[in-house]
């Protein structure tokens, strides 16, 4: 399935960022605290403060929140501050040795947006053909890789996000305030 992308580029401005872990901590009656996290990554948590935004982007934005049905279906966001990766190696996965994840910096499965993926293969620095699936990161090579071969990766990429809550409130005629909020989610 193919997911919707987030609408409004460049972000508005007054996006907060905010990493979590749902982390779970227990604290003893010692004073001893034992915690645990289902996560292998911090995701990351999103605020967007919409002060004085013009109509037609308040309408596009409630539009968009409409398309993934509220809080019901995922969309594609491209964190400013954090959407692409260069010259990362991929990592081969252990069903097949020519298909894998493109991962990021810190070795983290990624979705590339479509058509920014390149990937060359070492050591002969050649371009190398390849097929990916850009619903779930999957990358294919065309060509098995030769023994002592390895692929670097560059792209932009996408965050897997749902969102938390959409409102809005009018300030003077046409002009409008709100807050949109919503969250990444972890890879499938």
């Amino acid at each position: 399935m193919p997911y919707p992308i987030w609408p409004t580029s460049p972000v508005p401005a007054n996006l907060r960022r905010e990493s979590f872990w749902g982390e779970a901590v227990q604290t003893f009656d010692s004073g001893i605290e034992v915690g645990a996290t289902p996560y292998a990554k911090p995701l990351v948590r999103y605020t967007v403060d919409m002060v004085n935004v013009p109509r037609t982007k308040q309408q596009s934005m409630a539009a968009f929140f409409n398309t993934c049905r509220g809080r019901a279906a995922a969309f594609l966001f491209a964190d400013p501050y954090d959407y692409r990766v260069n010259g990362v190696v991929c990592v081969n996965t252990s069903n097949l040795v020519n298909s894998f994840y493109v991962r990021s910096v810190e070795g983290f499965p990624i979705l590339p947006a479509s058509g920014s993926l390149a990937i060359r293969r070492f050591p002969a620095d050649a371009a190398a053909t390849f097929t990916a699936d850009y619903d779930n990161g999957v990358v294919t090579l065309t060509t098995s890789p030769s023994s002592g071969d390895y692929y670097v990766a560059s792209c932009h990429y996408f965050r897997l996000c749902k969102f938390d809550s959409y409102n809005e409130a009018s300030t003077i005629w046409e002009i409008f305030n709100g807050t949109v909020a919503f969250h990444e989610i972890a890879l499938p």
